[in-house]
């Protein structure tokens, strides 16, 4: 496409992240080469030539200063996906368990012949972060994992299109690099000559404001200051949000939706490798595990109703790949905030100093508030919710709770009780029939490396008895489940210091 433009007369000009090699196997330089061939009117830069630690982070594309795509959504392989979620992919073969209906890929004429033209995942776009990272990434139409033996990891990834001057303010940030005003940024003087930190400063402002509810869809949440390890306080404004509403006495709602385990090359059968385990033990210090913990200060505030007030999930769902039933988890990699129906940041931004400091990668997003409302409900009154916040939200917890299937579902009031309580027993029921069927990981029954090693050991029903396994996952409703907090909890998950994720900065990791 960007071939057919440039031929047509139209400048494409493309930034890309210049790696660290040893740290990360993007292989831009093959990207840069591949790209500049197609056309003289494709031009391409890398950049930056001397920082090892930190990368530019922020996805982003201007089409005419007039429309902008921006979100967390890398132009990569492994990142289309739909609400279906599917994890098989066997093009029509006769081997399909449940063929797919044919791609429009196959009646492309860019390539006719190939053999893979009946897939929705060509060679590489059929990805498992867990099971392999991505090897030959100039062989774009081989596979390098086997698709008729590992499901695919499904995408979830939240973005947005802004039009006008969101747009221009977007499309100045790239020709100025990275020298504007309107649109959030988190940047330093290694990335923008300037130092900026707006997307952590509006996080924190959406949360301190918020009324009724918080809905945050993330790939990381690595928060809650201590002053030395971590330093963003996006946690601790949760914390001091709902400690407010326990004390007045309001009805205050708070949904986390995370990847149930980090998107790095690890068997989780066997603890998941150093840099799972850092990434979980840094997630764990921010939700549940430590003085400085979400939950704990919640905890020792209010003890168990803090449940009340918060929910943490993941998503997860199932096919069939082979003669058995197969689940894998959805990995989440949007970085979205929604406040009381009326307030939308979405952007690259991870919660993790990382991203929200300024001073370490580069990151782009945009706050939304709504000026056009509609009628809605709001903890059984009536309310007036934000036309496009309303809208994402609905849609949001439509695709993780299965609406589609449920249409007595009523979506509208976020807070009210039954609603929160439909909400948990729906993540609770899932993630049993999950664990029951597939012995799903990461799960609350395994505290420690020890119990995990029996724990793989006993084989699941989905392969002793696959009619069974069936007949149990039509329970399943959506996607949603409960994050297991207790997992591993009785292990230390730092990297041996021995190792080489052990020698790494502790700062990579937050």
């Amino acid at each position: 496409m960007l071939k057919k433009k440039a031929e047509e007369g139209v400048r494409v000009s493309i930034l890309l992240f210049k790696e660290v090699e040893l740290a990360l196997s993007i292989n831009s330089g093959y990207s840069k080469r591949a790209l500049m061939l197609l056309h003289p009117n494709i031009k391409v830069m890398r950049h930056p030539d001397h920082v090892t630690l930190w990368a530019h982070h922020e996805k982003l594309l201007v089409v005419d200063q007039v429309v902008a795509f921006m979100g967390g959504l890398d132009l990569a392989y492994g990142r289309w996906d739909d609400m279906h979620y599917r994890l098989t992919d066997l093009g029509d073969s006769a081997e399909s368990a449940a063929p797919e209906p044919p791609t429009p890929c196959s009646d492309s004429p860019a390539i006719p012949d190939h053999p893979h033209s009946q897939f929705f995942w060509l060679g590489k776009d059929y990805s498992n972060l867990n099971t392999k990272d991505w090897v030959q990434l100039d062989r774009p139409f081989e596979d390098f994992i086997d698709r008729k033996t590992t499901p695919r990891m499904p995408w979830r990834d939240v973005g947005v299109v802004v039009h006008g001057p969101p747009a221009r303010d977007l499309a100045r940030h790239f020709i100025q690099r990275w020298n504007f005003t309107k649109v959030l940024r988190s940047v330093d003087r290694w990335s923008a000559g300037t130092s900026e930190n707006s997307i952590l400063n509006a996080y924190l402002h959406t949360i301190r404001e918020s009324q009724h509810f918080l809905y945050i869809e993330n790939q990381f949440f690595i928060s809650c200051s201590d002053g030395r390890t971590v330093l963003n306080k996006v946690g601790d404004e949760i914390v001091d949000r709902i400690l407010k509403a326990h004390k007045q006495g309001q009805c205050f709602r708070v949904y986390v939706l995370l990847p149930l385990l980090p998107g790095f090359e690890g068997d989780i059968s066997t603890g998941g490798g150093n840099s799972i385990q850092a990434i979980l033990h840094f997630t764990y210090r921010t939700l549940c595990r430590g003085e400085h913990s979400i939950l704990h200060r919640l905890k020792a505030a209010m003890g168990t109703a803090w449940r009340d007030y918060m929910s943490i999930c993941g998503l997860r769902t199932h096919g069939e790949l082979g003669e058995h039933p197969v689940s894998e988890l959805i990995y989440i990699h949007s970085k979205m905030l929604i406040a009381d129906d009326r307030t939308v940041i979405i952007g690259s931004a991870n919660i993790n100093d990382r991203s929200l400091l300024g001073k370490r990668d580069s990151e782009l997003a945009v706050l939304i508030e709504d000026t056009e409302m509609e009628p809605s409900l709001m903890d059984g009154m009536e309310y007036q919710a934000g036309r496009f916040a309303l809208s994402l939200r609905k849609h949001c917890f439509s695709v993780v709770l299965g609406a589609d299937a449920r249409p007595d579902l009523d979506l509208r009031d976020p807070v009210c009780d039954d609603f929160f309580q439909l909400w948990h027993d729906i993540a609770e029921s899932n993630a049993n029939i999950y664990e029951q069927i597939f012995r799903c990981l990461p799960s609350n029954a395994i505290r420690s490396l020890r119990a995990l090693r029996e724990y793989v050991t006993v084989e699941p029903l989905a392969m002793v008895s696959p009619p069974l396994a069936r007949s149990e996952l039509t329970q399943v409703q959506g996607h949603l489940v409960h994050f297991p907090l207790k997992f591993l909890e009785d292990e230390s998950l730092l990297p041996p210091l021995g190792s080489k994720e052990g020698m790494i900065p502790l700062e990579v990791w937050t």
